[in-house]
């Protein structure tokens, strides 16, 4: 073995030239301190190339030195940063891996970045993050991301959880003060939506809620069809029946509200009581104060208006009610509409001469309903994607086409409440028996 020994250390700017020595640096050993086996360079080079097959120390504890390593790249090179105790590459990258898959990391166009590359190929490969338990977060080369599972169906966020204890949820939480809002937004292309699809793995999007950007409605589908929606004006739609409070039962009715019955069906609202009799509707005025009911018992329903004498004052006698039943005016009439049908009644501007409260409404009065403007009907469709996954054209929801209506005037209509009526027709009975009395007396 060849050895080289020096009693003190290379003076700055001393070189050693490695293939000169004819040797490599573990047959080197200086003695300084009387320590062997220790290489001390003070401002000095080695060049040509040098193994060290044992370890190398820069500085001592306490007292280090930046290291330079150094690649074919210019201005590319890794440093060990003696003030930071920090390992950098500078314009390089960190890989792991082998020479055909690996995983690099550093600056890519000034972007921090973690890749999963194929090395031969000069292509990417998809990324995952495994714990102890298996992998639990994927990436793959299309941009889509897994948790808990293989992103499929190209979906841009797939979450999937096979523990029953723990459910697949996604939770957003804003701590930072008891006015921060946790928001969540979903944004679509103006003439699409952004919505949120609901079902089970052999149908994904059985049930929807859809914000349409071209109407700003909102609507609700429940097993592939439209159930609610709720118009840019805030109005809303049922199609079908509403029940609220619960469900109907075979023995009982919740409340329910019908907006589309099927001939001889329901439609309207419709309760039951829960024991002797109920409220199945109470209105109130600005007040809170109740000023009218539809009460209901086991075997009959009646609409009532507020009667309380706590409510009352200047509290007389009818006065001249035959003279003023006299002055009612019943007639026989058909509604147009129902050209077969005779019917006992009156006019409502007539009783709003003799009896007004009876009456509501003016006497020609109209109402305009605002025009409805056209909708093509858009026939549904899926998303298309590329063979790497992209999405080429969004899924598209089925419209139904809508006519344009114009604006029109339509006949506001007085109403009646014959009940009104019976007060004064109980006054006249008792007038008329009064007279009665008085002639059988005399």
């Amino acid at each position: 073995m060849a050895t080289l020994a020096v009693t003190n250390d290379f003076s700055a700017g001393a070189a050693i030239v490695a293939s000169e020595m004819n040797t490599n640096f573990t047959d080197i050993e200086t003695f300084i301190n009387s320590t062997p086996g220790v290489l001390q360079l003070t401002g000095g080079t080695v060049t040509g190339a040098v193994t060290l097959s044992n370890t190398l120390t820069v500085g001592v504890d306490d007292t280090g030195y930046d290291v330079k390593l150094f690649g074919a790249t210019a201005g590319s090179y890794t440093l060990w940063d003696e003030s930071e105790d920090e390992l950098r590459l500078i314009d390089s990258l960190l890989v792991v891996g082998n020479t055909t898959d690996a995983v690099d990391m550093g600056l890519v166009g000034g972007v921090a970045t973690i890749r999963g590359i194929n090395v031969g190929a000069s292509a990417y490969n998809d990324l995952s993050i495994r714990s102890a338990s298996g992998t639990q977060l994927y990436l793959d080369t299309a941009g889509l991301v897994g948790i808990g599972r293989t992103p499929t169906d190209s979906m841009k966020l797939d979450i999937e959880t096979t523990n029953a204890a723990t459910y697949a949820r996604l939770r957003i939480t804003d701590t930072y003060s008891s006015y921060s809002p946790a928001a969540w937004y979903i944004e679509g292309g103006s003439n699409t939506f952004a919505g949120v699809f609901m079902g089970d793995s052999g149908d994904v999007d059985i049930g929807s809620m859809l914000y349409y950007n071209t109407d700003n409605s909102l609507r609700f589908v429940v097993n592939t069809a439209e159930a609610l929606r709720l118009d840019s004006s805030g109005n809303t739609t049922v199609y079908g029946q509403l029940d609220v409070g619960g469900v109907v039962t075979t023995t009982a009715y919740t409340p329910r509200i019908s907006t589309s019955p099927t001939v001889g069906g329901f439609a309207g609202f419709m309760t039951a009581p829960t024991g002797d009799g109920t409220y199945g509707c109470i209105f109130e005025n600005a007040a809170g104060a109740s000023v009218g009911t539809i009460y209901s018992d086991a075997s009959a329903t009646a609409f009532n208006t507020s009667s309380d004498y706590r409510l009352k004052e200047n509290v007389v006698p009818t006065s001249a009610a035959m003279q003023r039943v006299n002055a009612l005016k019943p007639v026989q009439f058909n509604f147009i509409i129902e050209p077969d049908r005779t019917l006992d009644g009156f006019l409502a501007h007539e009783v709003a001469e003799v009896v007004p409260q009876a009456v509501t409404g003016e006497k020609d009065g109209m109402r305009t309903i605002p025009a409805v403007e056209a909708v093509e009907a858009v026939e549904g469709a899926d998303a298309t994607y590329d063979d790497d996954g992209n999405e080429l054209t969004p899924a598209v929801l089925a419209v139904a086409a809508v006519e344009a209506v114009a604006e029109r005037e339509v006949i506001l209509a007085q109403g009646l409440d014959q009940a009104k009526i019976v007060p004064l027709l109980t006054a006249a009975i008792q007038e008329l028996d009064a007279r009665l009395a008085a002639v059988e007396a005399a």
